[in-house]
């Protein structure tokens, strides 16, 4: 499995109330993180013609992230089978694991938005 990496910065809105990163910028930055390494891996013609939809997120969180935290994000796809794909992101603050998602996503032709099977030429990008 290729494993993708991301720098994220961490924004003053990103803040709750009880001053730590919110529940829901963690799901922010797994929808990121997964968007970046596609951008990053998929040709043009292939980002064209295809978009991924999220069916399932799941998070385990380890620890609260602040505002000076140093945050990188790893992502790598865990598998892939007709039209979805299993995507593990974890998300590290000053390089201790604060969160662990697993996401399922759905293959969908851009035009008619309907599923599309995964070829063995996108398997080949991503695992």
């Amino acid at each position: 499995m290729k494993e993708f990496s991301l720098d994220i910065d961490i924004n003053s809105e990103d803040i709750d109330e009880l001053g730590h990163v919110n529940n829901i910028v963690y799901l922010k930055w797994v929808q990121e993180t997964a968007r970046a390494h596609w951008e990053n891996v998929a040709p043009s013609e292939m980002q064209d013609q295809n978009i991924w939809v999220v069916l399932r997120h799941e998070i385990d969180y380890k620890k609260e992230i602040l505002i000076n935290d140093n945050i990188q994000t790893k992502t790598k796809v865990l598998n892939m089978k007709g039209p979805l794909s299993k995507r593990q992101v974890e998300i590290y603050s000053n390089n201790i694991l604060a969160a662990k998602a697993v996401t399922t996503w759905c293959l969908l032709n851009k035009d008619t938005r309907k599923p599309r099977n995964i070829s063995k030429e996108y398997e080949m990008l991503f695992l």
